[in-house]
């Protein structure tokens, strides 16, 4: 610039040493905790807040989430985007009569260093006897510690009762599963380069005791080719 200018650097964001040291333990912990069986092997399907996105891609592409889908999927991706986004759910099982309403918002704008997100539904619907019901809501947060590397951490708190007459019957021996706990998913987000995602994440790490919510860990690996195109694999246990 001309004498008497001012150059401006891009803002970074930076945080204390103690977020690496989070980082790290984070990673171990995702490898090391225990796995319950993923939902093909359990009574019932599990049961959480999802989004658009996420249900298209069929509970895959968690490398390249952003928004609402990171939100529901890998916490630590609510930091990309810089955007301010709403979403209004609802969603439907034909064979069960099963339906949910809710909302999700995701915040990456106002505070850079500091992303959020909330989400919340409600589950309704009554067939043969068998009743849907109750609630959910999720909280994440994601911390941005440098322009390659995310962390993110979400809380959750289900009251939810699932019917399902078609899978195994639940301890009691009834077709209605319950869920009322507190959780935590965790996740790390790596970019190498604009075109390279990486994602290690853990679901439901306090144990619930509930095939609605088990405890998942996996990986997320994408290549992006182009704007709206990329490669994807993913791997849980």
């Amino acid at each position: 610039m001309g004498e008497g200018g001012r150059s401006v650097r891009a803002w970074e964001p930076r945080l204390p040493w103690m977020a690496h040291i989070a980082g790290i333990a984070l990673v171990g912990l995702v490898l090391c905790l225990p796995a319950s069986p993923c939902w093909a092997e359990q009574p019932v399907r599990p049961t959480r807040v999802e989004s658009a996105r996420g249900l298209a891609m069929a509970g895959g592409g968690t490398a390249t989430a952003m928004s609402t889908h990171a939100l529901a999927d890998h916490p630590a991706n609510v930091a990309l985007g810089g955007i301010w986004h709403s979403e209004a759910l609802f969603g439907w099982t034909p064979r069960h009569d099963r339906y949910w309403t809710g909302v999700a918002l995701v915040d990456s704008i106002t505070n850079p260093a500091l992303a959020a997100g909330l989400s919340g539904r409600r589950l309704f619907g009554k067939r043969d006897g068998l009743e849907n019901t109750g609630w959910e809501g999720r909280l994440a947060l994601a911390f941005p510690i440098s322009p390659f590397i995310r962390l993110g951490v979400a809380g959750r708190y289900a009251d939810l009762q699932v019917a399902d007459d078609q899978a195994l019957a639940a301890e009691d021996g009834s077709a209605e599963h319950r869920l009322k706990h507190a959780s935590v998913d965790a996740s790390i987000g790596i970019s190498a380069g604009d075109s390279l995602q990486l994602a290690l994440f853990g679901r439901n790490l306090v144990a619930t005791h509930s095939p609605l919510a088990p405890r998942q860990l996996g990986a997320g690996l994408a290549l992006l080719l182009a704007d709206s195109l990329s490669l994807s694999s993913e791997g849980r246990v």
